[in-house]
């Protein structure tokens, strides 16, 4: 069973890692960069992962793993440890628009904070033979710079991360030189090299993501929740709201995981998160809510966007930082396992090659074609929900025809 309390601790100094020449550096240790980290690591390859935080930590998410992404973590040896931590089972989907209720029966899903998966993903890349260095902030070096050191004898084949940790100064870093860089630092990509384009397109009308976690001590509308879902068994609420929608669920720690899109100018309009959260409650029918003005809150930039490009000079983007669509239930993790393993095929394929021209093109087709459309069904339904009266009409629409809600479920669940 993991102990969250204790913190994921580097094995390495940022002085060794300079000493040495890598094959991949890793910036970002969420899903998808620790996934990834631990496949290339257990291949044979040198790979560095960098985290600009100390783990365990929360992070803005629903923590739902739909069939998908447990089948990943079967794979891997991991789901075992995982329930072993705590995980819920969930076994129904309760969706709440005003007075409308609708229950699903979901094929299967777990409930996990970021902070359990995180460190468990992690540990496991250390185990398998990664290198981890905590609390460091990772920055590609713009490669018109990198090629003008000539002094410095860096190999055109390579890139240089420069790293720095919380208690040095801006301009107090250590350089590293890697064959690939793969960025996974969510949605603000702050890990790419300043100077170099790499153009992304935001949807003009994207909500930001936000999130908190709850004690079960302090939880008031558990009941409520299970009254209008007419079930006592783990279950996800989403709560549909006219400024954006709300999930909530038990989660591991004895918690309760709060995670909601909410529209931006709704959040200056109400003043706080904790107001905006509180009237999609009170949209649906939930009043007892003072509880979550003493929650601590987080917040995301835009969800919705896409990268243009997600692969070029010897640079990978991976994960959130390649492009997301608003979450519904889970499929951001799963879409970040499954592009951990594919860039990780990709990069196997094309690894003896010094070009790494191959891997890159297969890396922008991958994700223009598979990942992109893995996103449409989770599109759709974002936009659903942005008009109550279209939402309304589709949940009654599944009510009255179970096989179209059974092809939902198998799209975006299972």
């Amino acid at each position: 069973m993991l102990d969250e309390r204790l913190p994921c601790l580097s094995n390495l100094s940022a002085s060794m890692a300079m000493e040495r020449s890598w094959d991949i550096v890793v910036l970002g240790a969420g899903v998808a960069g620790a996934s990834f980290a631990s496949m290339a690591a257990e291949g044979g390859m040198s790979v560095l992962l960098v985290e600009a935080k100390e783990f365990p930590r929360e992070k803005v998410c629903g923590g739902c793993l739909n069939r998908r992404a447990q089948t990943f973590l079967h794979e891997r040896g991991l789901l075992k440890p995982l329930l072993e931590s705590g995980a819920v089972s969930i076994a129904s989907l309760h969706v709440q628009l005003a007075k409308h209720s609708s229950n699903w029966s979901v094929p299967s899903m777990l409930s996990v904070r970021r902070s359990t998966l995180d460190h468990l993903l992690v540990s496991d890349a250390i185990e398998r033979g990664a290198c981890y260095l905590s609390e460091t902030k990772g920055i590609v070096e713009p490669l018109e710079i990198q090629e003008l050191s000539v002094q410095q004898e860096r190999s055109p084949t390579h890139r240089t991360v420069h790293l720095q940790s919380p208690s040095s100064s801006s301009r107090d870093t250590v350089a590293v030189r890697s064959r690939m860089v793969v960025v996974a630092t969510g949605l603000s990509r702050s890990a790419l090299p300043r100077g170099e384009v790499w153009p992304a397109t935001q949807m003009e009308s994207s909500r930001i993501g936000v999130h908190t976690l709850v004690p079960s001590s302090a939880m008031k509308i558990e009941k409520e929740l299970e009254t209008k879902a007419k079930r006592c068994e783990p279950t996800l609420h989403m709560l549909i709201g006219t400024i954006g929608y709300l999930g909530v669920c038990k989660t591991d720690g004895d918690q309760w995981d709060f995670a909601a899109a909410i529209d931006p100018d709704q959040v200056r309009r109400f003043g706080s998160i904790a107001a905006c959260v509180r009237s999609i409650l009170k949209e649906n029918g939930l009043t007892n809510t003072a509880f979550l003005e003493q929650s601590s809150w987080q917040s995301t930039p835009y969800l919705t966007r896409t990268s243009d490009c997600v692969a070029m000079n010897g640079v990978f983007l991976l994960g959130d930082a390649m492009g997301y669509v608003e979450p519904f239930t889970g499929e951001g993790m799963s879409w970040a396992f499954a592009g951990a393993a594919s860039l990780h095929q990709i990069i196997c394929k094309a690894s003896r090659s010094i070009d790494h021209s191959t891997a890159e093109q297969a890396w922008n087709r991958w994700v223009t074609t598979a990942h992109r459309s893995r996103q449409k069904s989770s599109r759709w339904v974002a936009n659903q929900s942005r008009d109550l009266a279209r939402a309304r009409f589709v949940l009654r629409a599944c009510d009255w025809l179970p096989p179209l809600k059974h092809l939902l479920l198998r799209k975006i669940m299972t």
